[in-house]
């Protein structure tokens, strides 16, 4: 399915987003695909109010996008590249470019800020082959989601998403994390890969909490996993918090070639069931295209 959706209505931009749905809670476990535009409009409920560039916070039935259309049935069992970054809303005068230059090659890759607007939504529809799943944290002006995204040229499933309780002051907003499977060729198992944008300018018992419930989705899953993202890892009492839930489940965290002193590093990534071959943070890109470096691993599926 493809159709065309105006997102962005007092620019005059209008982008074809092919196969863009709003998935409510209901069709988690159905074939998103398969909706007519006039099923995706019916789900879309008004949310809550909200301050600042955040219009509004979405209802359940509006927190999941999925949009374009992913090429591939399978992961191939075999090393993966993997990129993490927070775009930054594509803020940055160099983000495209600087974009299209690190997901060269790349298998998989998870984003925090994503905001369906002209100049990231452009950006993502430029990995051809690839599909793509975002969870809103909230809605900006002309109705833009923006939050945690995760693209592969592998068809996902099983996606859902976890929102906080808390909000964030100010704003008012929750934080939201992605999640999906992939099926790996040649096995029943799937690699679960989870988005994270971790609370922020709230108590550190704020990020334990939405940790602890997206751990919910690692105790049930028999498979891989990857958990990566902006944690907001801003001091040493959330980097505890992080690493002690993610390995009371069997989650180890990537050993970076070149890690940053803690306080710097607010992005991270943990796996389980796979054989991490590199891990590096990519500091250049920090300034340029977005204000935070980019994570680059490799993770071998072939065990």
């Amino acid at each position: 399915m493809g159709w065309v959706k105006e997102i962005w209505g007092k620019t005059g931009f209008t982008v074809l987003l092919t196969g863009l749905v709003l998935v409510g809670q209901a069709w988690f476990s159905g074939d998103a695909s398969a909706m007519t535009s006039a099923q995706v409009r019916s789900t879309v409920a008004r949310g809550e109010p909200c301050s600042f560039d955040c219009y509004e916070v979405p209802s359940p039935d509006e927190v999941i996008y999925h949009f374009a259309d992913a090429t591939r049935s399978a992961l191939p069992k075999r090393t993966l590249k993997v990129l993490v970054w927070n775009v930054y809303k594509g803020q940055k005068p160099a983000f495209r470019s600087t974009f299209n230059e690190l997901t060269k090659n790349v298998d998989l890759v998870i984003l925090s800020e994503v905001v369906l607007d002209q100049n990231v939504g452009p950006a993502l529809l430029d990995l051809a082959g690839f599909g793509w799943v975002l969870s809103a944290n909230f809605l900006m002006a002309n109705r833009v989601p923006t939050g945690p995204a995760i693209g592969s040229a592998v068809q996902s499933k099983n996606v859902r998403y976890k929102r906080t309780v808390a909000r964030e002051p100010f704003v008012g907003s929750p934080k939201t994390t992605v999640i999906t499977e992939f099926p790996i060729a040649g096995s029943k198992d799937t690699l679960l890969v989870a988005g994270i944008h971790g609370i922020n300018f709230t108590p550190d018992v704020t990020l334990r909490d939405q940790v602890n419930d997206i751990s919910k989705e690692f105790r049930k899953h028999r498979g891989p996993i990857i958990f990566a993202g902006d944690f907001n890892i801003r001091n040493q009492a959330r980097f505890d918090y992080v690493n002690q839930i993610t390995a009371e489940h069997g989650l180890s965290r990537a050993p970076w070639q070149n890690d940053y002193a803690v306080y710097y590093q607010f992005d991270d990534a943990f796996t389980k069931g796979l054989n991490v071959r590199w891990a590096e943070i990519i500091s250049e890109v920090e300034g340029i295209g977005s204000d935070h470096p980019a994570l680059y691993m490799e993770v071998d599926l072939a065990k």
